[in-house]
């Protein structure tokens, strides 16, 4: 399938594949091998591409053009980059991504396992589509009237909440956002290397919690799968 359309869509163009690192290319470029029949009289080879160093997979897709894969790329402000390879495949979708969904009222969190918190801070309560790794463990926790230590917090430092990061130092090693939804219509939130949440914005502000320097992004959506 994923060769069929990349050869409808390529109209006989060389086809690049570009991504950050941990974006999935390799998944994809296995799947599209494994249906490959090459028939040029090309081989398939690892070459620098053009006048610079860069060292690129080049599959031939006829006589006269290509497939190249090229190196990841690393985006500092993806959770990704600072998780170890263990804890990478804990967080990182290896199958199709279900998506979850749970009802969430006011003063109730979302723990991504110890690396997010999603509080809703104001608003009526939200219908959550949560798309997230199926290995990613997510809770729901109420704040519980005149709570002093934050639960998510706590329950890091007792180990109860996995993954966590590799150096944690308390609340300080997360920056905080405070999103204010004032538009109508489906939204995104997501972070940056995780994936994302999808409601319907009424007015809601949400306080987020991310290890620091990773980012957070909103977008406008039309569907819901």
């Amino acid at each position: 399938k994923i060769a069929s359309l990349i050869e409808k869509r390529r109209k006989k163009h060389d086809v690049y594949i570009i991504g950050s690192v941990g974006a999935g290319k390799t998944l994809l470029l296995s799947s599209f091998l494994r249906s490959f029949k090459n028939k040029s009289l090309h081989p398939i080879q690892s070459k620098e591409y053009g006048k610079t160093n860069i060292k690129v997979m080049q599959i031939p897709l006829d006589s006269t053009s290509y497939m190249y894969d090229t190196p990841g790329i690393s985006i500092n402000n993806s959770l990704l980059s600072i998780l170890s390879f263990d804890q990478i495949k804990n967080v990182y979708p290896d199958s199709k991504i279900k998506v979850r969904r749970t009802l969430l009222s006011k003063n109730e969190s979302l723990f991504l396992g110890g690396l997010v918190k999603i509080e809703l801070l104001g608003g009526e309560k939200t219908l959550v589509y949560l798309s997230f790794s199926p290995k990613l463990k997510i809770d729901k926790k109420a704040k519980k009237k005149n709570e002093k230590t934050d639960y998510f917090f706590a329950a890091i430092e007792k180990g109860v909440l996995e993954p966590t990061l590799n150096v944690y130092n308390g609340p300080s090693s997360f920056d905080c956002f405070d999103l204010e939804i004032k538009e109508e219509g489906l939204r995104d939130i997501g972070v940056e290397g995780l994936g994302f949440i999808t409601f319907e914005g009424k007015n809601q502000t949400f306080r987020i919690y991310v290890p620091k320097g990773v980012a957070l992004y909103q977008t406008r959506t039309k569907l819901v799968k």
